[in-house]
């Protein structure tokens, strides 16, 4: 069977991208932040031999706390996009 929506959330992004071409700055920009945050998570995660389910900002740097912000933007935009269903007609 084919797996239409992929194995992972990156592919989910990808696919998105492809299939809703004029919004694909928003699934691009939530796939940049969901990299970013599992690569601090893997960093965090080994340096503490930890989940880092959890990061704590005092373990961030100053640098990694504002680009943080910015990715939890673009997590907001794609949460309102998704929210707002007129998209799924372009589908």
């Amino acid at each position: 069977m084919r797996n239409v929506l992929g194995s992972s959330t990156f592919e989910r992004f990808a696919r998105a991208r492809t299939l809703l071409p004029e919004h694909e700055w928003i699934f691009r920009d939530a796939s940049q932040t969901l990299r970013l945050l599992r690569w601090q998570q893997a960093r965090i995660g080994i340096a503490r031999n930890t989940s880092a389910s959890e990061l704590p900002p005092a373990l961030l740097s100053r640098h990694d706390r504002h680009v943080l912000k910015r990715g939890f933007r673009s997590i907001l935009r794609l949460l309102e996009f998704t929210g707002d269903t007129p998209w799924i007609a372009d589908l």
